[in-house]
């Protein structure tokens, strides 16, 4: 299993509507975007570290969050 963290901390949103929504079951590659923190009006996007099977979203949209709080664990034979 492998973890995708906040990088810094804000408000989690998993779309600015350029991308889709990132949902349990999905399958992820390295260095694609899976959410945005937002903190002090810009968006900074969350940048998946591995790659695999989102196996569960452990924070909600628009949910404040600290650096290194998880956001999705993913199934990966990689991490």
């Amino acid at each position: 299993m492998c973890t995708i963290q906040a990088h810094m901390s804000g408000v989690f949103h998993f779309t600015d509507g350029s991308i889709p929504k990132v949902k349990i079951g999905d399958n992820i590659e390295i260095d694609q975007t899976v959410g945005f923190i937002e903190a002090e009006g810009e968006y900074s996007p969350v940048i998946s570290s591995c790659e695999g099977e989102v196996k569960e979203i452990t924070t909600n949209e628009n949910e404040d969050i600290e650096v290194k709080n998880e956001i999705f664990i993913i199934q990966s034979e990689g991490c």
